[in-house]
């Protein structure tokens, strides 16, 4: 596992830094910190951050991208998961969730994962519908499906705390949900990455982990 934190000041803390920390440290609340893991999708935390799941601690799991599609259709990979609709789907994904979790807590938000962002650009979903398995290098390489940073710390910031040790993937394997939720270490938030599972076992580790 790495921490990662952005910092751009470029100053380099003063010995007064280093006592005003000290004391804070030493008056703070000795409580433990609770364990957040951010999931871009709703098998990620169970599949990849089973280690903080199963850590014994404090553990929120938030899954980011998942949002109930509208009624009405169903993406090639739902129907590949024997989905005739992909809301119902995403609605007996979050069941499971719940029930593979009960012993956490779970929050789901509503952002749509980048498989229905991209089923509503017509001609990605037929270049995805003619080759499925291209599916994670197509979406990632079309820029109007990325979520930034800043979005996404619109939509966790209030379900987070100081004291909050935050989980996020490493972004093996490329997939673009996976990769914005691991840029929110680009707003300066501390935060501990995990590896992407299966991605990890089909690309291997990379260079700078």
């Amino acid at each position: 596992m790495s921490t990662l934190r952005s910092d751009t000041s470029g100053a380099a803390p003063s010995a007064s830094t280093h006592a005003v920390s000290s004391m804070g440290m030493a008056d703070a609340p000795t409580d433990p910190p609770r364990h957040v893991v951010l999931s871009p999708h709703l098998d990620d935390a169970a599949f990849s951050a089973w280690h903080v799941l199963s850590s014994g601690a404090e553990v929120l799991v938030v899954t980011v991208f998942a949002g109930v599609p509208a009624p009405g259709f169903v993406t090639a990979l739902d129907a590949a998961r024997g989905g005739n609709e992909s809301a119902p789907v995403v609605r007996r994904r979050r069941e499971d969730d719940r029930a593979a979790l009960a012993a956490r807590t779970p929050v789901h938000l509503d952002l749509l994962d980048v498989d229905y962002r991209a089923f509503a650009l017509p001609e990605l979903r037929a270049a995805i519908e003619r080759n499925p398995d291209r599916f994670i290098a197509l979406v990632g390489a079309e820029p109007a499906l990325r979520v930034e940073p800043e979005e996404l710390e619109r939509h966790v910031k209030g379900l987070l705390a100081e004291r909050d040790v935050v989980h996020v993937p490493a972004g093996i394997g490329g997939h673009p949900d996976h990769r914005d939720v691991g840029r929110l270490a680009a707003l300066g938030r501390t935060v501990r990455l995990y590896a992407d599972i299966p991605y990890l076992f089909r690309r291997g580790r990379p260079s700078w982990l």
